[in-house]
């Protein structure tokens, strides 16, 4: 589903900053540096104010906004109040982890740069729907212990981190792998783009307690586990189910050993567990996988179903639902024909407890629904937070900008020529506009669920 007010083109972070100083009126000097060191910035090309008039130079700030020791590359990198200028020559007192040089884009502001900052940031948290970007997912199954985690599609903290859900123990590492995806033909990997490779330890999933409490009011008679493993050597990679008891010890009430070799994709469900009967009450539930020591295991396609699970948790970054989302019609078939309507009371979206912060949960009002079916949800997410200047500001920078310098004209920091002045109010006339057609509880025209009060 494409975004209908899609950016114009990629502008970093650095760039918006230089476009609300622009809009606001608040540029004094900007340019390319010559060289530079970690307490001064020389020009010998764009700032040529007298020595005489040095005085209206210090007290104002310099930014580099662009190249080698733009703000946010490193802590100490940040914008500088001037304290003594000398001919296209900049200093500053407190020094930074690295050197302008040749590279090094920068501005000369009247206000200081940390004034703009904040109105990016504040019109960022305050107006999160119109920076939202469309988010399509159908990681998500019905009656899965894993959440939709055990697809591996998910990776915030990056491709050498545990997969969003898991947390690493034992020594192991693990990399982001699309070979197995990509080498599948027919056999279990329908969809999606990434496995995960796991070496030499453990990546455990610790079930939401309110999914736990589920397995509780439903009791734990069955579990079936889905998914595919591949492994160099029969017996290098396992999956294991393990259920907390009320005295605080674990038990493997499932234990699926590979038994493939040469790194065949082997179907979870083709092997014989070892199981062992679960507590009679279960206190907490961890899906474990594991990659003998020195070797690695594929694993994707993860699920674990048993008893009804009527909540799943929704990505962090997820601010708005589609108000349908689709039921796939069988296991694996690819046919996302059933439609679950929130109008309808099919489902609701409620913020997680007992935080009420930006984690939310959708919770199924129907009748049970059969296990292992994967859900297609159209979502929005928020923008990704970005704090280097050289990051991209990929989604609406153009309403970005627009709306910080109204906020830096509205504080009472913009120029005060008229003429700027009104060009800003002639912006926001266009960025209203833009907004007009949105009602309270659409994006983009389209009616939503939304999921937080922005």
């Amino acid at each position: 589903m494409p975004n209908p007010l899609p950016a114009a083109g990629l502008r970093t972070y650095g760039q918006c900053f230089l476009d609300v100083a622009r809009l606001s009126g608040n540029i004094l000097a900007q340019g390319l540096a010559t060289a530079g060191t970690t307490t001064t910035l020389t020009d010998a090309t764009n700032e040529r104010t007298p020595l005489v008039n040095a005085n209206v130079v210090t007290s104002t700030f310099l930014t580099i906004y662009g190249g080698t020791a733009a703000f946010g590359t490193t802590a100490l990198n940040t914008p500088k109040e001037i304290t003594t200028y000398t001919l296209g020559v900049y200093t500053w007192q407190a020094a930074m982890t690295s050197a302008p040089d040749t590279t090094s884009l920068w501005v000369r502001t009247r206000i200081p740069p940390k004034a703009i900052l904040d109105a990016i940031d504040q019109v960022t948290r305050e107006n999160a729907y119109y920076q939202a970007r469309n988010y399509l997912s159908d990681s998500l199954a019905t009656n899965d212990l894993l959440q939709g985690k055990g697809r591996f599609e998910e990776w915030s903290a990056g491709t050498t981190s545990a997969p969003d859900g898991f947390a690493l123990t034992g020594g192991a590492t693990v990399a982001q792998d699309t070979s197995l995806v990509a080498r599948e033909t027919s056999v279990a990997v329908t969809s999606g783009i990434f496995a995960m490779a796991l070496t030499g330890g453990n990546a455990i999933y610790q079930v939401p307690n309110s999914v736990v409490r589920q397995v509780n009011q439903y009791g734990l008679q069955s579990l079936l586990v889905k998914g595919v493993m591949a492994e160099t050597t029969a017996g290098d990679g396992k999956l294991v189910v393990a259920a907390q008891d009320s005295t605080g010890a674990y038990t493997n009430i499932a234990t699926y050993t590979g038994t493939y070799s040469g790194n065949a994709i082997q179907e979870i469900d083709s092997i014989t567990p070892v199981t062992l009967a679960p507590p009679a009450v279960i206190t907490a539930i961890q899906i474990q996988l594991t990659a003998k020591s020195g070797t690695g295991v594929y694993f994707k396609d993860l699920m674990v179903y048993g008893p009804p699970v009527y909540e799943y948790d929704l990505p962090a970054s997820v601010i708005a639902l589609d108000p349908i989302i689709y039921e796939e019609t069988g296991y694996r078939s690819g046919d996302y024909s059933i439609p679950l309507r929130a109008d309808n009371g099919a489902w609701r979206a409620n913020l997680k407890a007992p935080t009420f912060t930006r984690l939310a949960t959708i919770q199924f009002m129907g009748p049970f629904m059969e296990g292992g079916r994967r859900l297609r949800l159209s979502a929005w997410q928020a923008a990704a937070t970005v704090s280097s200047a050289t990051a991209n500001v990929n989604v609406n920078p153009e309403w970005l900008t627009l709306a910080a310098a109204i906020r830096v004209c509205e504080s009472g920091l913009a120029s005060k020529t008229a003429e700027q002045r009104l060009a800003i109010l002639d912006k926001r006339m266009e960025l209203l506009k833009k907004d007009n057609p949105r009602a309270i509880y659409s994006m983009y025209g389209q009616p939503v669920v939304k999921l937080f009060g922005w």
